[in-house]
């Protein structure tokens, strides 16, 4: 799970036009929304590891506060700077990869089941990853779960390689694309990315 000092800030209410100024309790305004992301990993039955992406923006204490985060939430981390030293930046984050798979233990488990109606399968991800009460369809949306669904597309294993979920191109929690850190409430559906053979 790769995080950034500049998105946590961001999600964490900072200004967008001033990202790399230092501003640690921005950082921490988005920590929620890491902690997030853990948790959903950790959903599928996976422990992540996070890798705290470094730049020459970045002042330690924003990565301190990260690193403490990370700590808390009981989640191995490293520092990846391969921005600035290349391969020699990641080797950290190389080991704590190989110590977490060294330890085992992961037991992927899917969101929802295969055999899942369309609409349940949104609802599932949804739910259970974006932390929705629930999801409003737009009439696009409705008509291209018509026309997915009737071609038999999302039913079954085995019937294509990708995630079969009708992932949602364009959800957005109460239609506005400009929200930022972790969020409760309905999801909007405008439209389905449409599926390649």
């Amino acid at each position: 799970l790769v995080a950034t000092i500049r998105a946590l800030k961001l999600h964490g209410g900072g200004d967008r036009t001033a990202l790399s100024t230092p501003d640690p309790d921005a950082v921490r305004g988005g920590l929620a929304n890491l902690g997030a992301h853990v948790e959903n990993i950790r959903g599928f039955g996976i422990e992540p590891v996070v890798a705290i992406n470094v730049f020459g923006t970045d002042s330690d204490e924003e990565i301190e506060a990260v690193a403490e985060a990370c700590e808390e939430l009981g989640v191995p981390w490293a520092r990846s700077d391969g921005h600035a030293q290349g391969g020699a930046g990641c080797e950290d984050l190389a080991r704590a990869v190989l110590a977490a798979l060294d330890e085992g233990g992961a037991a992927f488990k899917p969101k929802y089941d295969a055999e899942a109606s369309i609409r349940d399968k949104i609802e599932a991800i949804a739910r259970k990853v974006y932390g929705a009460d629930g999801v409003d369809y737009t009439a696009r949306a409705t008509k291209d779960i018509r026309h997915l669904g009737g071609g038999g597309l999302c039913r079954g294993p085995g019937r294509h390689r990708h995630d079969d979920a009708g992932t949602p191109a364009r959800a957005r929690r109460g239609g506005d694309p400009d929200r930022r850190g972790r969020e409760r409430g309905r999801a909007l559906l405008n439209r389905m990315r449409r599926l390649r053979r």
